[in-house]
């Protein structure tokens, strides 16, 4: 959401009435930790037109909410996050899985690190949640904070399928570079391992071996596909398919099972790649873009509007990189 450039419309300090009234919404592991001088409230506009109330505390961003959204949720930047580990349900992944993240894609519950030792908390569909990653011995974060968009126990009933969190913002995006730049803070698994106890310290040894396991077989089954076909069935279909023609199935199979006619629009380009075209890529391909004669989503757009008497998606220019979806035709 803050991916791009954003306008900020007033940033001005807060009365004590307001800030007590600010504070008495935090958990109180945080609010405990705030100090009642420094705080400003502002609104901006992002550049898919949301407007956001965020609150910064000596400059800080820590917190902002939706406008428009009745129920005021209460949403943590990165750096509240980070002022305790108990505030906010944490999802943790691999490091892997949150260069996903990082490119526009919401986040899948198959990514999800979810077994007896690293145990899903409880949360309500729409409460603020946070990801840490993990990568070998180290844990880093939270690096995300997004939007449960259904609740733990609905996880829990579907499996761990499907989309699970949308993506608010991450660390190193422009709503956290209006605060100090600070780097997401590390923990080494070992430390988590003593703080859990000398009884538990074999258990989640074990299961941080299997976390490092478990990565490898992710990244072997992205690389040879998923399911029970075999390799040789994988293979037929790539050669049956080419790279033009798989774009063009996803394209028209996000406009109209991910995007909808309900898709507020203008609908950012880099979003619709992220979210609605690339979850529909099958389990058993990869969809590289600089393998098509595209080369670029950009080139796609403009050759496969001339496909028809009338465009599919109309396509309106913001700058360089920020082109947005105006209007669709679902022919599709």
């Amino acid at each position: 959401m803050f991916k791009k450039p954003f306008s900020v419309k007033n940033n001005a300090s807060m009365r004590n009435s307001d800030i007590k009234k600010l504070i008495a919404r935090l958990p109180p592991s945080v609010s405990s930790q705030l100090s009642k001088n420094g705080v400003a409230s502002g609104r901006l506009t992002t550049f898919n037109e949301y407007l956001i109330d965020f609150y910064t505390f000596e400059k800080v961003p820590l917190f902002f909410e939706f406008t428009e959204d009745k129920s005021r949720t209460l949403f943590p930047t990165v750096y509240a996050t980070w002022m305790s580990q108990e505030a906010w349900p944490i999802f943790l992944v691999h490091r892997n899985v949150f260069s996903y993240l990082e490119n526009g894609a919401d986040l899948m519950l198959p990514g999800v690190i979810c077994n007896e030792h690293f145990g899903l908390p409880e949360f309500s569909i729409g409460a603020p949640v946070v990801i840490c990653t993990i990568q070998g011995d180290t844990i880093t974060g939270p690096v995300a904070v997004g939007k449960a968009v259904m609740s733990s126990s609905e996880m829990r009933a579907c499996g761990m399928k499907g989309r699970g969190v949308q993506i608010l913002h991450i660390d190193k995006d422009l709503f956290w570079e209006l605060g100090n730049r600070k780097p997401a803070p590390t923990i080494s698994v070992a430390d988590v391992i003593r703080s859990m106890g000398s009884e538990e310290e074999p258990k989640l040894k074990e299961a941080v071996e299997n976390l490092e396991i478990d990565e490898k077989k992710e990244e072997g089954e992205e690389k040879n596909g998923e399911g029970e076909e075999s390799g040789e069935a994988v293979e037929e279909k790539e050669d049956e398919e080419k790279p033009e023609e798989l774009l063009l199935r996803c394209f028209l199979a996000g406009l109209k099972h991910r995007m909808t006619k309900s898709a507020q629009l203008p609908f950012d380009v880099g979003q619709f790649y992220a979210r609605c075209l690339l979850p529909c890529v099958p389990a058993n391909r990869r969809l590289d873009m600089k393998k098509t004669k595209y080369k670029k989503f950009a080139t796609f757009l403009d050759e496969v509007n001339k496909m028809e008497s009338a465009p599919i998606v109309k396509i309106q220019g913001k700058g360089k990189g920020n082109d947005v979806i105006a209007a669709v035709s679902f022919i599709c």
